[in-house]
């Protein structure tokens, strides 16, 4: 094939003309909704969260040094001090200025599911990392430390398929429960039934 150049890799989303020795993937129901931009959906109940989850400072804003704590805790040298200022701003990140950033997303290959399950994930077994999990919870405000009997409990909590394991369907599953769900009986457990 003398004068033809071999196909160049596809940039990250976007699509090559060149056909593709693997099938397509299928895209997960968790992304198939997509907001005005075409970018991630992200719910106010997600902002809520994730507002909640960043405040440690319990002030109206998330600050730099709430960031900071956050990004050392489970992102280690993830974003320097200048990235942080830049996106916090000199007067903190307000609720509604989350809500903003992360509502009008345009990002189109990105999904938040497998990037938040990477972190308990790092050495990418393809399971959930129980004792990333276990260190994740006692960082969080309201959880601190947990016993064998508590992460045992979460373990058939998240166990979706039943495996024995905690993959990636299963932990993108734990938003899908309900109420309905909340008094499923697999035993055990103190924190999360309290």
């Amino acid at each position: 094939m003398a004068g033809k150049s071999p196909p160049t890799s596809p940039v990250r989303g976007k699509k090559s003309s060149a056909p593709s020795a693997e099938p397509a993937q299928p895209v997960p129901p968790r992304l198939q909704k997509r907001n005005e931009k075409g970018g991630v959906q992200v719910h106010e109940d997600e902002i809520n969260d994730a507002f909640n989850f960043l405040n440690r400072s319990g002030r109206d804003v998330v600050t730099r040094e709430d960031l900071e704590q956050f990004m050392e805790t489970f992102f280690p040298g993830m974003m320097t001090h200048k990235e942080v200022k830049s996106l916090i701003g000199p007067s903190g990140m307000s609720q509604e200025k989350l809500k903003r950033l992360l509502q009008n997303n345009d990002l189109q290959d990105f999904d938040p599911v497998a990037e938040a399950f990477k972190v308990l994930d790092p050495e990418s077994t393809g399971t959930l990392d129980m004792d990333i999990l276990k260190t994740l919870l006692k960082e969080m405000p309201g959880v601190g430390e947990i016993d064998r009997e508590d992460l045992e409990y979460l373990t058939k909590y998240m166990d979706a398929d039943g495996d024995g394991r905690v993959g990636l369907e299963d932990f993108a599953a734990i938003g899908r429960y309900g109420s309905e769900d909340k008094d499923k009986d697999i035993g055990g457990g103190s924190f999360l039934t309290q």
